[in-house]
């Protein structure tokens, strides 16, 4: 990423998590030489959205006797909370960018707004 200027702030990188498992995220600011990561969706997020995928058949069809031929979204979607924490002085990791419900809460002396702004664009796409 790079500022109005053209000169470079950042980077944010699009992978996997270590187990393979979730989507990991990673914003590494070149002003201050740190990074954040998140994972998408919580560990219970995860367990609850595997505990009622059996059940999945048996909603859709309730859904379609209805006559709801486009269930919600929010039924049928996958965790996507993400919390991107950092190191601070080797302490207990802070939250720099938390994404909820639809939201962002940032915290901007942790992060470049910029890649703030960036990251939340691509998370959403």
């Amino acid at each position: 990423m790079h500022d109005g200027s053209g000169h470079f702030i950042g980077r944010i990188i699009h992978q996997r998590s270590p187990l393979r498992i979730r989507q990991a995220w990673r914003i590494e600011d070149a002003a201050k030489q740190c990074s954040a990561v998140a994972y998408k969706g919580n560990i219970r997020g995860w367990i609850g959205y595997w505990a009622i995928s059996p059940f999945w058949a048996v909603m859709a069809l309730i859904h379609l006797l209805n006559g709801d031929l486009h269930p919600s979204g929010s039924l049928w979607s996958k965790p996507h909370r993400a919390r991107w924490r950092m190191r601070a002085g080797g302490g207990p990791r802070k939250a720099a960018l938390d994404f909820n419900t639809g939201r962002y809460r940032a915290d901007t002396g942790l992060l470049d707004v910029n890649l703030v702004y960036a990251q939340a664009a691509l998370y959403g796409a």
